[in-house]
């Protein structure tokens, strides 16, 4: 079996759709040998380098010095160039990570959709996704042999907005990110949270700072904690478009917060350990891996029960119905302040992130690679992505 994925997601600051790209080569590479992988890239500037599998026989890379934004803007359109002329050989599979499928001759695509924000017209999304994504999503249904998702809820909201895709929805959950299975030393951990000067005992953020994960309602609930002497500053991990407005925020009201932006993925369960909990406030999740490292390192959760938050933390986690800072912040406290129910947090979140591996995600895409390939002519009636699109589509 042949199959060709799009690593272009995990090239740069990899977050979201680049570590779900990277952690499942990683997976599928170790576990599934008799998948001969193609694994494009394409940038001017980024380039992919020694992979972790430059001498792994049945891993072939592809690196193309052709600039990001000319690829996301004909690929779409016209369906151009497919992507067997990129890699230089006919595959089986063509695998985008993403909800826009690769152009192809021959080969049956799968995409995967993480979440369905994108298609709300105040999502606040940018570039690409905000001018492509709502457009072209569509066609990339009504084309993909197989539509993976990351989780129950984002297939029933996709199942709900597109019924005839229904029987090509497989759901492959995400798991537990390699470097939260072994926890560091606690001197390496002090030592990694002394460099970012972060004491004891914080707020934990992590993620985009964008509409869709609402940090601003996070920063009322800490400066409502703050101002009652319950916690000490907000750590927020992670960038993007509303930092500005945050960092103002907390110019006007004092609220002491530490932007230590985007940390290298061997750094954060350092990071996490020193937390007093994680809090999470996003409009929607489709999965939330945030989830998954706390609950690995026995940081207590509080969110917004929104998306598919419920469906990953289970009972392991304090939840809040309403978008309100106050109630949010009551949340946060009673965490804080009741030392049992911290400790029955902490079990029952190590207990349920061990439910989630990368090894279980690899097995369940596998076995969609072989029903696609066996199963013949897809059932969206084709084997390719279409040639092009309509100025419509």
């Amino acid at each position: 079996m042949k199959v060709v994925i799009d690593y272009r997601p995990a090239l740069r600051n990899p977050t979201g759709v680049g570590l779900y790209t990277r952690w499942l080569i990683q997976h599928m590479v170790e576990t599934h040998p008799d998948v001969q992988w193609y694994v494009f890239s394409s940038s001017w500037s980024d380039r992919l380098g020694l992979s972790p599998w430059a001498d792994v026989p049945h891993v072939r890379t592809v690196d193309r010095r052709w600039p990001v934004r000319i690829l996301n803007y004909v690929w779409p359109r016209w369906g151009w160039p497919h992507i067997e002329s990129l890699i230089g050989a006919s595959v089986d599979i063509a695998h985008s990570p993403y909800p826009l499928a690769l152009p192809t001759r021959t080969a049956r695509t799968i995409i995967t959709v993480h979440d369905l924000w994108f298609l709300r017209p105040d999502a606040g999304t940018e570039a690409e996704i905000a001018r492509d994504y709502p457009r072209f999503f569509p066609t990339a249904c009504r084309w993909a042999c197989r539509i993976l998702t990351v989780s129950e809820t984002t297939a029933r909201q996709l199942e709900d907005l597109y019924p005839a895709v229904r029987d090509r929805i497989r759901v492959t959950p995400l798991g537990v990110p390699p470097e939260f299975l072994v926890p560091p030393s606690p001197d390496s951990a002090a030592e990694v949270r002394r460099a970012y000067g972060l004491p004891e005992g914080y707020v934990l953020f992590v993620g985009a700072l964008n509409r869709r994960k609402n940090p601003g309602l996070a920063f009322e609930a800490v400066r409502i904690l703050q101002s009652k002497g319950w916690v000490g500053p907000w750590v927020v991990v992670g960038q993007g478009p509303l930092e500005a407005d945050l960092r103002e925020r907390q110019h006007r009201s004092g609220v002491v917060v530490h932007f230590i932006g985007y940390v290298p993925r061997q750094q954060l369960p350092a990071i996490y350990g020193g937390a007093a909990l994680l809090l999470m406030t996003s409009h929607d999740e489709g999965f939330g891996i945030p989830l998954l490292e706390a609950m690995a390192s026995g940081v207590p959760v509080v969110a917004l029960r929104r998306g598919a938050v419920p469906e990953v933390v289970g009972d392991a986690a304090v939840l809040v119905d309403e978008a309100d800072a106050e109630a949010i912040a009551a949340a946060c406290e009673r965490v804080l302040a009741d030392s049992a129910l911290r400790t029955d947090l902490i079990q029952r979140g190590r207990v349920r992130a061990q439910h989630f591996r990368w090894s279980e995600t690899a097995r369940r895409t596998y076995e969609v690679y072989r029903e696609v390939v066996e199963a013949g002519p897809c059932a969206a009636g084709i084997r390719g992505y279409p040639p092009t699109y309509s100025r419509n589509a």
